[in-house]
């Protein structure tokens, strides 16, 4: 894999104009992977948490989830 060979231990996904998990799919084989911060407010929580597990498993529990909920009300105190 072209990111283990670089010398990445790990490969993080961002929260942006897709959702973070099916980039991480492709880099599951070896490398440690999560998300910066998948936005759990506009998700189901079933959902995110199958496509997180999915990921746990097909990268041999090297998938760490980081979620955010992107509530203005909740960032600012």
């Amino acid at each position: 894999m072209a990111a283990e060979q670089a010398g990445f231990d790990s490969i993080v996904a961002l929260e942006n104009a897709h959702g973070p998990f099916p980039p991480l799919a492709v880099a599951a084989e070896r490398v440690e992977i999560g998300t910066a911060v998948a936005i759990a407010f506009p998700r189901s929580p079933t959902i995110m948490a199958h496509a997180a597990w999915d990921l746990h498993k097909a990268s041999n529990g090297r998938m760490h989830l980081g979620i955010g909920s992107q509530v203005l009300s909740l960032i600012h105190i």
